[in-house]
C-alpha cells in the first residue's frame, strides 16, 4: 500500500467539502465562488479539488488544504475595486448596455439601430447574421 511512482493515479488526491462548512459573508462566499471558477458546482454546494503534481499523495492532500487556507483568506480580503459600488456593478455585470458602457459623446451621436446591433453581438455571441447588421449599422452611422 505504498504509494507507486510509476502508476500517476496513485497520487491523485480529490478534496471535496461543502462550501457552507466555512463561515462566510455573502462578500467572502461571492469571492470564493468567483475564485474557484468550476471547481464549485452550485447545484449541490460541494467543491471539489484536484490534485497529482507532487509524488506523493500526502503531499497532494497538503497542497489542497493549502489552496483551501489561501481561497479562504484570499476571499475574506476586499480590494479597493470592489468598495467603489459604481465599478464593482460595471464590472459584474453580465450583460452590455450601450448607454451605461459607452463614452456619452459616442451613446448621443449613434442611431438605435447601432446600439441595439452592438449589445447584440456583445450579450449574445457572434454569428453571421448579427455581425453583417452590425457592420451596416456602423456604415451608416459613419456615413
Amino acid at each position: 500500500s505504498d504509494s507507486s511512482i510509476r502508476d500517476r493515479r496513485s497520487r491523485v488526491v480529490v478534496y471535496r467539502f461543502k462550501l457552507s462548512s466555512l463561515e462566510l459573508d455573502s462578500h467572502a462566499r461571492d469571492k470564493m465562488i468567483r475564485l474557484l471558477g468550476d471547481k464549485y458546482n452550485g447545484e449541490d454546494d460541494m467543491v471539489s479539488l484536484t490534485s497529482d503534481r507532487c509524488p506523493y499523495r500526502g503531499q497532494n492532500l497538503d497542497y489542497n488544504k493549502y489552496l483551501v487556507t489561501a481561497l479562504f483568506f484570499e476571499s475574506w480580503r476586499t480590494e479597493a475595486w470592489e468598495v467603489d459600488t459604481a465599478v464593482k456593478q460595471h464590472i459584474d455585470s453580465s450583460v452590455f448596455s450601450a448607454a451605461d458602457d459607452l463614452p456619452k459623446e459616442v451613446v448621443e451621436g449613434s442611431t438605435e439601430e447601432f446600439r441595439t446591433n452592438l449589445e447584440t453581438v456583445l450579450n449574445e455571441g457572434e454569428d453571421e447574421e448579427s455581425l453583417r447588421k452590425y457592420k451596416e449599422a456602423t456604415r451608416k452611422l459613419l456615413n
